[in-house]
């Protein structure tokens, strides 16, 4: 393969980057690693090292980047699913993995885990770090960067470099250890994260509350980069002076433990009052959702991609992100910048968030006044902010005003990737 020369004649520059979500799915972490790849194109050669199963409809056009699965998926397959108008929310391929996630008691499940857990991790390690031995002994890379995941793209990308003695650096959009993982996964990130630091060249964090966390546990320097959107992808425009009727409520991205309990709590607040709608666009299944204690008489589902989406959630009265008030995990809400925040912000409508008062996304919110904000699990007061958002024009085009001001100032993408390369380049 020929490396791109600069005018000068030198080398271009080249990074490995080594990631277990890279093909730049629905959103949250994956999503953004797409817009920074977008912004760095131009000025370094990128290889990519990441997993075929994230492969899907949802996903965005491939970027011009050089791409390795480390668990190949056969090119037609991925041809084929391309090709599908649209998956069915939640279709799931049938697999004896899938069964044991969805079908079995939970009891049964954390069991099985924790027998099987070990070996699937082992065994996709091993799989990445041999294909990472192919790329390298191929290629002429001068750095690698790891983003944040269970350990996989961690522990694949420092083995890498020790073996081939090519720096790593770390993107940490989520916390390792202290994050909610498998038991195996959990118990390698709460001995070994202090090593994967100290090795590391740089560290950069997605959110204000992770570098805050950080620079208490490790004497090292950390540099913050915000999780980011691409404002060319969010025109602006003017909030709604009249609201609808039935006022719509709308949450969009995946729903798990960082979600069910306070989503659980709005569909509570709103349960057989016609006034309100809730949308949830969600890839999961109404099965699950239903389990979840998500369904309602005026709870609407739906699955669109990202770019049909953007437009959806600028037709809604009210979008909503919600955070577990589950002590558990107390750790991950604390320091969790998501991603669907900035989203949201650029979006042109007021926001409600119900949160955890120790939350990042609350403690952000009320700081920069962009979102009503609800730090109690009580349908009573989700109701009362509902009330406030229906019928105080002011209040929603404040909030409004303040996000869109932070937003920019705090989340284009354009200026966090810079950040990046001016610190990885020097």
């Amino acid at each position: 393969m020929v490396i791109q020369s600069d005018k000068s004649g030198s080398k271009s520059k080249t990074v490995l980057l080594v990631s277990s979500y890279a093909p730049h799915m629905f959103g949250g972490s994956s999503f953004m690693l797409y817009q920074l790849m977008e912004q760095w194109l131009p000025h370094f050669k990128i290889f990519v090292l990441t997993s075929s199963k994230n492969i899907g409809v949802l996903m965005k056009d491939p970027l011009p980047v050089h791409t390795w699965y480390y668990d190949f998926l056969p090119q037609q397959l991925w041809a084929r699913e391309r090709e599908q108008k649209l998956l069915q929310p939640g279709q799931k391929k049938d697999n004896f993995f899938n069964f044991l996630k969805y079908h079995l008691p939970v009891r049964v499940r954390k069991i099985l885990s924790m027998i099987i857990g070990p070996f699937r991790f082992l065994k996709e390690l091993h799989i990445l770090v041999r294909k990472g031995n192919e790329i390298l002994l191929r290629e002429d890379v001068d750095k690698i960067l790891i983003s944040s995941d269970r350990g996989i793209a961690f522990w694949g990308g420092f083995f890498l470099s020790l073996r081939f003695k090519k720096p790593y650096s770390l993107l940490m959009f989520d916390l390792y250890k202290g994050n909610y993982f498998y038991p195996f996964e959990a118990i390698i990130a709460f001995l070994l994260e202090g090593l994967l630091f100290k090795r590391a060249e740089h560290i950069f964090v997605a959110g204000e509350g992770m570098l805050e966390y950080y620079k208490k546990r490790y004497r090292r320097p950390f540099t913050l980069v915000a999780n980011s959107i691409n404002l060319k992808d969010f025109p602006p425009a003017s909030p709604p002076v009249l609201v609808g009727y039935p006022f719509t409520i709308l949450y969009s991205g995946a729903i798990y433990w960082a979600q069910a309990d306070a989503l659980k709590t709005l569909v509570e607040a709103i349960r057989e009052d016609s006034d309100y709608r809730l949308c949830l666009y969600s890839p999961h299944s109404e099965e699950i959702i239903k389990k979840r204690g998500l369904l309602g008489p005026n709870v609407e589902l739906g699955l669109l991609p990202r770019e049909k989406l953007l437009n959806v959630q600028r037709s809604a009265d009210v979008l909503f992100l919600p955070m577990s008030f589950n002590p558990r995990y107390r750790l991950v809400v604390e320091t969790a910048p998501t991603s669907k925040l900035y989203e949201y912000m650029a979006s042109f409508r007021p926001i409600l968030i119900l949160a955890p008062p120790y939350s990042f996304v609350a403690r952000y919110a009320q700081k920069h006044r962009l979102a009503m904000v609800v730090t109690e699990k009580d349908p009573k007061a989700v109701k009362e902010a509902l009330e406030s958002l229906r019928k105080d024009t002011a209040l929603r085009q404040e909030l409004v005003e303040n996000a869109w001001r932070i937003v920019q100032q705090n989340h284009d993408i354009r200026r966090n990737a810079s950040i990046i390369e001016e610190v990885l380049w020097g």
